[in-house]
C-alpha cells in the first residue's frame, strides 16, 4: 500500500493512434535519444472514478477527484487542474491509500485528500461522474550509466463509460512522467519520442475528455442579475448590484477556502461576506426588511472566517522571519508554528462549521432568491435616483469615520485603532458601490482610504502577533529552554518594530483622506453634474 502524498506531477501526455509502432521503438536503438534505454515493467489495468458534488465544488476548488482500483490497491487522488502546455504538465497531486474503494470509503479517508474532500464537501454527497479502465503497458526510463531511473513511460489504452457502464469513448495516449520534481532530463527523450513516433501532445488530459464524453459541463457563474453600476440606477438598484457582486464573489472562493490551501481564496471569500454585510447596512433603508434581517447571520459567518485568516497571516509572517534565520535558531520557531497550526486547525474546523450550518445555507439561499426577485416581486422602494440619496449616505459615514481617526496618535489604544479599521472598511465599500457615478474624486478618495486601512491592517496584525507572543512567554510549552525564549523574545520585539512602524504610517493618509474629502464632497453636490466614466464592477480588496 502506497503511504500518503503531496507532490508535483511532471509528465508529458500525447496522443497515439498506434502504440505498436511506439513500443517497437522503445525496443530498438533510437537514433535521435541515444544515450536512454527503456526497461519493461509489468503491465497494469487500472479501474478509476472521478468524482464530484452536484454542484461541483471539487473541480471549482480547482481539482479532480479521483479513486483508483490498480489490481486490488485503492487510493484517492486529488488532482490540480492546471492546463498542460504543449503536452507537458505541471500539478501538484495529493493521494492517500485507502482500504477500499466503496461509496463509504469518503468518511474513513483519514489522510490528506479525504481531510480536504470533507472540507470542501461540506453535507454535500459526492456522485459519480465517470469511469476511466485504463490497461498501461510501462517502462522504465533510465540513462545508460546511471541506475537510477529518469522517470516512466506508459502506453494506455482506455476507455470512458457512463456510470451505468455505457462506453463513451476511447483513447490511446503515451505518457511519460518524471522522476522526482525535475523533468529536465527527460526533455531530449521525449523530443525524439514526438518525433521518430510522429506524436502531437494531447487535446486534454483524461478527466477533461471523460467530462467531454459525457457531456457534463461544470456550471458557469450564477445569472444573478444586473451587477453594473452608474448614475442613471435608484439606490435600492446599485444596492442590489452590489449584493450580487458580492454573493458571485462568494460562490467563486467558497470551494478553495474551504479547501484550505491558498489563504487567498480565504481571504477573497471574507471580502466579499464584508462587503455583503456592509451593503445590507448601508443600503438599510431602500431594501426589504426580510433582505436586511440576513445581516446579524452573516456578519456571524465572516467574523468566523476572519479568526482563520488572522492565523494565516500570523504563520506567512512569522515563516518570512524564520527563513531569515540559520538552521540551528529555527526550532523555536518551529515551537512557535506548532502551536499556531493547532489553533489553525481548531479555527478552521469552527469555520467549516459555520459554513455547513443550516442556518447559513438557508441564509445564503434565501439571500440568492431575495436579489434574484424581478423588479415587480420586490418590496417598494422609495424609487429615488442614487445621485440624490448617495451624498447623505456617503457623508454620514465619513462623518463616523472622521469622529474615530481624528484623536488618532501613535500612542493611540489599540482597541481604539481597531475599531477606526472598522469605520474605514465601511465608508470604503460604500465609496466602491458608487465610483462609476462620481469618478476620479470618488476613485481618489479610495485609494487614500485603502492606505489608511491597509495601515490600520498591518498595526492590528503586529498587535495580535505580539499579543500571542506574549501569553507564550508567559506559560512558555514543556520542553521550551532559554534559547528558545530568547528567540521568542526576538520575534515579539519583530512585532513591536512593526506595530511602531505602522502607527507612524497613520497619519499621512489621514490627513490626505480631508483632502481628497473636500474634491469628493464637491462632486456629491453636483449630483446632476455628467460623469463620462462607464459602468463597471467593484475593485478587488487589497488587504485582509
Amino acid at each position: 500500500m502506497t503511504t500518503p502524498a503531496d507532490h508535483r506531477e511532471l509528465e508529458w501526455q500525447l496522443a497515439a493512434t498506434d502504440l505498436d509502432g511506439v513500443r517497437k521503438w522503445l525496443m530498438t536503438k533510437r537514433p535521435g535519444a541515444e544515450g536512454w534505454y527503456c526497461k519493461p515493467r509489468a503491465t497494469v489495468e487500472h479501474h478509476d472514478i472521478y468524482l464530484d458534488t452536484d454542484d461541483w465544488r471539487i473541480h471549482r476548488a480547482g481539482f479532480a477527484l479521483r479513486v483508483r482500483d490498480a489490481s486490488g490497491r485503492h487510493e484517492a487522488t486529488l488532482k490540480e487542474l492546471r492546463p498542460a502546455r504543449d503536452g507537458f504538465a505541471d500539478r501538484r497531486e495529493l493521494s492517500e491509500p485507502l482500504a477500499d474503494a466503496g461509496d463509504e470509503g469518503v468518511a474513513a479517508w483519514v489522510g490528506p485528500v479525504g481531510a480536504r474532500v470533507r472540507a470542501v464537501a461540506g453535507a454535500r454527497a459526492l456522485r459519480t461522474l465517470f469511469h476511466v479502465r485504463t490497461q498501461r503497458e510501462r517502462f522504465g526510463i533510465v540513462r545508460a550509466g546511471s541506475d537510477a531511473g529518469a522517470g516512466e513511460l506508459a502506453l494506455d489504452s482506455t476507455t470512458i463509460s457512463a456510470p451505468d457502464g455505457a462506453v463513451r469513448a476511447t483513447l490511446q495516449r503515451v505518457e511519460v512522467e518524471a522522476s522526482g520534481n525535475d523533468s529536465e532530463p527527460l526533455v531530449e527523450f521525449v523530443l525524439a519520442l514526438r518525433r521518430e513516433c510522429a506524436l502531437e501532445a494531447a487535446a486534454d488530459n483524461k478527466y477533461a475528455c471523460g467530462l467531454a464524453a459525457l457531456a457534463l459541463v461544470p456550471p458557469a457563474a450564477p445569472e444573478l442579475g444586473p451587477t453594473g453600476i452608474d448614475r442613471d440606477l435608484r439606490i435600492d438598484e446599485v444596492g442590489y448590484a452590489v449584493l450580487r457582486l458580492g454573493l458571485l464573489a462568494w460562490y467563486a472562493n467558497e470551494p478553495g477556502a474551504r479547501l484550505g490551501d491558498d489563504p487567498e481564496a480565504l481571504h477573497d471569500l471574507r471580502v466579499a461576506g464584508r462587503r455583503m454585510e456592509s451593503a445590507l447596512g448601508f443600503f438599510e433603508a431602500d431594501l426589504p426588511a426580510r433582505l436586511v434581517r440576513l445581516r446579524p447571520r452573516l456578519k456571524q459567518v465572516v467574523r468566523t472566517l476572519g479568526a482563520t485568516r488572522d492565523l494565516d497571516i500570523a504563520l506567512s509572517q512569522l515563516e518570512a522571519f524564520r527563513r531569515e534565520l540559520e538552521p540551528f535558531r529555527q526550532e523555536a520557531l518551529n515551537v512557535l508554528r506548532g502551536r499556531l497550526e493547532a489553533e489553525r486547525l481548531r479555527a478552521r474546523a469552527k469555520m467549516l462549521r459555520a459554513l455547513d450550518a443550516v442556518a447559513t445555507q438557508r441564509m445564503l439561499a434565501r439571500l440568492e432568491r431575495l436579489i434574484t426577485l424581478p423588479a415587480g416581486q420586490r418590496r417598494r422602494s422609495r424609487h429615488l435616483p442614487a445621485v440624490e440619496v448617495m451624498p447623505d449616505l456617503l457623508r454620514a459615514r465619513y462623518r463616523k469615520l472622521r469622529k474615530a481617526i481624528a484623536p488618532l496618535a501613535a500612542d493611540s489604544p489599540a482597541g481604539e485603532l481597531h475599531a477606526a479599521r472598522g469605520k474605514v472598511k465601511n465608508l470604503r465599500y460604500a465609496t466602491e458601490a458608487v465610483t462609476a457615478i462620481y469618478g476620479k474624486p470618488a476613485e481618489e478618495f479610495l485609494r487614500v482610504l485603502r492606505q489608511l486601512q491597509n495601515r490600520l491592517g498591518e498595526q492590528h496584525d503586529a498587535h495580535v502577533a505580539q499579543e500571542r507572543l506574549h501569553a507564550l512567554l508567559r506559560h512558555p510549552p514543556r520542553g521550551v529552554n532559554g534559547a528558545m525564549m530568547f528567540q521568542f523574545g526576538r520575534v515579539a520585539e519583530r512585532y513591536a518594530a512593526a506595530d511602531r512602524q505602522a502607527r507612524r504610517g497613520i497619519a499621512k493618509p489621514r490627513d490626505r483622506l480631508r483632502k481628497r474629502w473636500k474634491k469628493l464632497r464637491r462632486r456629491l453636490n453636483e449630483a446632476n453634474a455628467p460623469v463620462a466614466i462607464p459602468a463597471r464592477s467593484l475593485d478587488p480588496d487589497s488587504r485582509p
